[in-house]
């Protein structure tokens, strides 16, 4: 294949042509699945509070999402439909991402950069794409850009003085600072490879930055508030040890397991291939540190996610999205820019074509959980009642698996083609009052605080104020337990 003829301008077309595809897929998806992309778990209560606040929604300091938010509010504004706010909100977080891709190949220049980010967000995400909104992945889109100018070629901007340089690094920073806090653990490894492969070890400037980086990190880590989310997901990491010497014993361990075996043998399988011939070009503290990259992150997800019981994935996959970044690091230094130009573009079609069959399989569980809510409301909704209560023993978390926003999701999900179809299917706590609860004609339970019937706009929701009933069958399964 090396003798096959294909031209530096030729191969960056292909690479373009493909990224320009893979994006557009991407948009298609993410408008044909709106519901199943929105409405579940976190992303159902961020979406809610757009809709009821008509207001920004920035927790933990993640600014990021101002980014993604303009949009769906811009719309609410100007009297859109619910349904338009939603698909114009699951478009948002396609469109950071193409912005990002076509900045980092027509203005940065860097082609294969821009395919980095492209394996970033496919590699290893499965069911996170269906999470809508998350911090985790969002600030990819970001840390690409940051990729694509620390290996711009020297002669794209080559009048920019040094300090200039690193001045748009340090704005990049501040950029990825916005969004989820893990970032500088990508940060950090796509440095250490990155000065090991290049021979950058000894370039002071590229240390500086780094070093300033990291110092605006670890005072963030320092400051976490005790008794904060952020401060529970460090707190973790004190649980380490007993983890790791117990692996068996943890659901988590079986679930990565099966992770490799499945949806990972692919891309891992090529990125074993690339991490031989980083050890052909006798780069060879570059290879082993990626080696050792990847089996550390492994762990960091093993550890960090020990609490999971059951095969729950939508918070796992995200952490495991960037184990793909850290194989797209390789495969983009290594393997992209290396004189194999045919062999490189006939293993980023694989990849992406492989991620994107795989990623729209999993449409199919979260299409279900929705149909699943559906069919519940229409089991027991009449024109004069429509707010349920289920008693936790008959949620299925297999099938269903988390019950804490579904009265969020059930409220958008029955609103989408008519407001006054709004309904909402509540699922209690064991310690509820539930006859109690059931009499709060005003309230929006399980929502967030302070939601009343009130406060809903009737142009999305027409839920007149009314009690609660309690049902006891469902459309879902019931657990075999």
């Amino acid at each position: 294949m090396r003798n096959l003829a294909l031209s530096e301008p030729a191969y960056r077309q292909l690479l373009t042509a493909v990224g320009h595809l893979f994006f557009w897929v991407y948009i298609a998806f993410s408008l044909i699945f709106y519901k199943e992309r929105l409405l579940n778990f976190d992303s159902a209560y961020y979406t809610f509070h757009l809709l009821y606040h008509e207001d920004f929604f920035i927790i933990h300091g993640r600014t990021i999402n101002y980014f993604t938010q303009w949009l769906p509010l811009l719309a609410i504004k100007s009297g859109a439909s619910l349904k338009t706010v939603l698909m114009l909100y699951s478009l948002s977080f396609m469109l950071l991402y193409y912005g990002a891709y076509n900045l980092i190949v027509y203005g940065i220049k860097n082609v294969e950069a821009g395919l980095f980010l492209v394996l970033s967000i496919c590699l290893t995400m499965r069911y996170k794409f269906y999470t809508g909104i998350s911090e985790i992945t969002i600030t990819l889109a970001f840390f690409a850009i940051l990729v694509a100018w620390l290996t711009k070629d020297p002669a794209r901007f080559a009048r920019l003085p040094r300090w200039a340089d690193w001045g748009v690094a340090a704005l990049l920073s501040l950029l990825i600072y916005t969004g989820h806090p893990l970032a500088i653990w990508l940060i950090a490894l796509f440095v250490g490879f990155d000065m090991l492969y290049s021979g950058r070890l000894k370039d002071p400037w590229y240390w500086g930055w780094f070093l300033a980086t990291a110092g605006l990190y670890l005072r963030r880590f320092l400051t976490i508030p005790a008794g904060s989310y952020e401060a529970g997901q460090v707190g973790r990491l004190e649980e380490a040890r007993h983890v790791l010497t117990h692996l068996p014993d943890y659901e988590v361990f079986h679930i990565v397991k099966w992770y490799f075996e499945t949806e990972y043998a692919l891309p891992f399988l090529v990125f074993l291939g690339v991490t031989a011939l980083i050890f052909r070009q006798k780069k060879w503290l570059a290879g082993a540190y990626i080696l050792a990259a990847t089996v550390a992150h492994v762990v960091l997800v093993l550890i960090h996610n020990s609490y999971i019981r059951g095969r729950i994935f939508f918070m796992i996959d995200g952490y495991l999205v960037y184990l793909g970044v850290i194989w797209a690091m390789a495969i983009f230094m290594a393997l992209l820019r290396s004189k194999y130009r045919v062999w490189s573009f006939a293993v980023v079609l694989i990849l992406t074509t492989f991620s994107i069959d795989r990623i729209y399989k999993k449409h199919q569980f979260y299409t279900q959980r929705l149909d699943y809510i559906t069919q519940t409301i229409k089991m027991h909704a009449t024109p004069t009642q429509r707010k349920f209560i289920v008693h936790p023993r008959y949620f299925n978390w297999e099938v269903m698996w988390v019950p804490a926003i579904m009265s969020l999701e059930s409220l958008i999900l029955s609103s989408i083609e008519n407001p006054k179809d709004a309904a909402v299917i509540y699922v209690a706590k064991y310690e509820d009052d539930i006859p109690k609860l059931a009499k709060k004609k005003n309230a929006i339970l399980g929502a967030m605080p302070g939601v009343s019937h009130q406060g809903l706009n009737k142009r999305f929701f027409d839920l007149p104020p009314h009690e609660y009933i309690v049902i006891d069958t469902v459309a879902w399964p019931q657990s075999k337990k």
